[in-house]
C-alpha cells in the first residue's frame, strides 16, 4: 500500500530534488527512516545526492553518521563521486567513518586520494589518533603529497604539530624534502 502511494506520488512529483524547510531532501528523510523502497526509486529516478541540508550534510554524509552501511553502499554504488563530498567542516565521509571505526564504511570508502586528505584534515585538527589509524591502514599515506606538492610531514612541521610529526617520522616520513 505504501510502495503504490509513493509511486503515484513520484510519478505526480515536480521534483525529487525538493528540499523542506530544513534543507532536507526526500532521499534524506527516507534514508533517516530507512525507507529502503522509496530509497531505490529515487535512485532510479536519478536524485541528486549532492545535495546538502541547512546543517551542510547531504544523505550520504547522515548515512555515514547513522551508521547505515547498506544504504552507504548503494550510494557509492549509484555515484562513486559522491565519497568526495565533504560536510559543512571539510570532512570527507572517510573521516567520519574513522571518527566512529567503523570498519566497514572504512575499507568501502579508504582511497589513496582520500586517505591523504582525511590524513591532512587530522593534521589540521591535530588528531593523532585519526592519523595513527590511517596510517596504519594504509602505510603508503605517509609519503602524501597535497595538490601543492608538500609531504604530509611538511604540513605537520608548518602547522608545528610535534606528536603528529613524531608520528608520521615513526612511520618513515621522510626529512628529505
Amino acid at each position: 500500500q505504501n510502495k503504490e502511494a509513493l509511486d503515484l506520488l513520484l510519478s505526480k512529483a515536480k521534483g525529487i530534488d525538493c528540499q523542506d524547510h530544513q534543507g532536507k531532501t526526500p532521499l534524506i528523510h527516507a534514508m533517516q527512516n530507512g525507507f529502503l523502497y522509496a530509497i531505490d526509486k529515487f535512485l532510479e529516478q536519478g536524485v541528486n545526492l549532492h545535495i546538502k541540508d541547512q546543517q551542510g550534510n547531504n544523505a550520504f554524509h547522515l548515512a555515514v553518521l547513522a551508521k547505515k552501511d547498506s544504504i552507504v553502499e548503494k550510494f557509492v554504488k549509484y555515484d562513486q563521486e559522491i565519497t568526495a563530498d565533504k560536510d559543512i567542516q571539510g570532512r570527507l565521509p572517510l573521516y567520519l567513518a574513522l571518527e566512529q571505526n567503523n570498519q566497514v564504511l572504512i575499507k568501502l570508502l579508504l582511497s589513496e586520494s582520500h586517505g591523504g586528505q582525511a590524513l591532512i584534515y587530522a593534521i589540521s585538527k591535530n588528531n593523532p589518533q585519526i592519523a595513527g589509524a590511517l596510517l596504519a591502514l594504509q602505510k603508503t599515506l605517509v609519503n602524501f603529497n597535497d595538490t601543492e606538492g608538500r609531504s604530509v610531514l611538511s604540513i605537520a612541521l608548518e602547522q608545528n604539530r610535534a606528536e603528529l610529526s613524531k608520528l608520521l617520522l615513526s612511520h618513515g616520513a621522510s626529512l628529505a624534502e
